[in-house]
């Protein structure tokens, strides 16, 4: 088990690089072997079918997601201030790595059923701890009890991670993240909250740019 983890992990990260920049998903399973060093056969035999690398992929990114989401959570001011610097960090995440946007194409349930029976059954295992944690973060956050919030935003922000991908909008434009935050402010039903600075998201921009350079090295190398 530990084995096909860490090959599934390596093999996802070789797939983002490829999927740099890219608007649609035309990566196949063949295209792995060079640039992983691994062999066609081991491929193929750790994803029976091409469904199974957006699958694996959508697992990976739900795990550093909420990686990040601890991280946010401990050092925050609040758990608003917690909830907008991820979903900013997020969009920053896209957009400064020009990962390919998942959203375009997931959820699906034609590709999940297509996917082979370990990867649909990881994934399914993943989406569920990850909804779960997305639906109890804004439950808790929004004020408006009588109104069931967790669809609007979720909607709100697939929707703004598709369209900043279309648009190509700067990856380093604090004004972006601002607004952004404040729209999901707003739709939490918490105009009562600031939620945070534009200061605040500068210094966490700089941040992450700086954590992303071994990223980036590793990727170029």
């Amino acid at each position: 088990m530990g084995d096909w983890n860490k090959r599934d992990r390596y093999l996802a990260q070789v797939a983002e690089r490829l999927l740099q920049g890219e608007k649609t998903f035309t990566l196949r399973r063949s295209h792995l072997v060079k640039p992983s060093g691994i062999s066609r056969g081991t491929i193929y035999n750790h994803y029976p079918q091409e469904a199974d690398l957006i699958l694996a992929l959508s697992r990976h990114r739900w795990a550093r997601s909420l990686e990040q989401a601890e991280s946010l959570a401990a050092e925050a001011q609040n758990p608003l201030d917690a909830f907008l610097l991820h979903q900013c960090w997020l969009l920053w995440d896209q957009r400064f790595h020009q990962r390919f946007v998942l959203s375009r194409l997931m959820p699906n349930p034609d590709l999940l059923a297509a996917g082979s029976e370990r990867h649909r059954e990881a994934y399914e295992t993943a989406q569920k701890a990850h909804n779960e944690a997305y639906r109890q973060w804004v439950t808790d956050l929004s004020e408006d009890r009588a109104f069931d919030r967790v669809a609007l935003v979720g909607s709100y922000i697939r929707g703004s991670l598709i369209q900043c991908d279309d648009d190509d909008r700067c990856a380093e434009d604090p004004a972006l993240y601002d607004q952004y935050a404040y729209g999901l402010c707003q739709l939490l039903g918490r105009s009562d909250m600031r939620g945070p600075s534009l200061a605040q998201i500068r210094d966490k921009l700089a941040q992450w740019q700086a954590e992303s350079q071994p990223e980036q090295v590793r990727a170029t190398a």
